[in-house]
């Protein structure tokens, strides 16, 4: 007698419940993960991501010097430095020697 399909839809069967065992096994016991502690993996996806980030920020310089404009980042950046440093414009009224601090 034959069996028909039933050992191929046995197969496929076991192939999933071992992908599903495999996926609830977590973070250590994925394959790429295999042998390495949480403090490893973490700093190996932190390296990863600068490197993503730094890709990302060179792309975007490239477009903004393509442009010839000053890039976004740049002003964002300059203001945040301003503000860290108290700055007040001198066209506010609130401009005093007194109000300024030098960290």
């Amino acid at each position: 007698m034959t069996r028909g399909n039933q050992r191929d839809l046995a197969r496929a069967k076991n192939l999933k419940k071992q992908q599903e065992q495999q996926k609830s096994k977590g973070a250590a016991g994925q394959a790429g993960n295999a042998g390495m502690s949480t403090q490893s993996r973490m700093e190996r996806d932190a390296a990863a991501m600068k490197l993503k980030q730094d890709k990302a920020n060179a792309k975007k310089a490239e477009e903004d010097a393509a442009k010839g404009g000053i890039a976004k980042t740049d002003c964002r950046l300059l203001r945040s430095i301003l503000w860290r440093c108290d700055f007040i414009p001198i066209s506010s009224p609130l401009h005093t020697l007194s109000s300024i601090s030098i960290n």
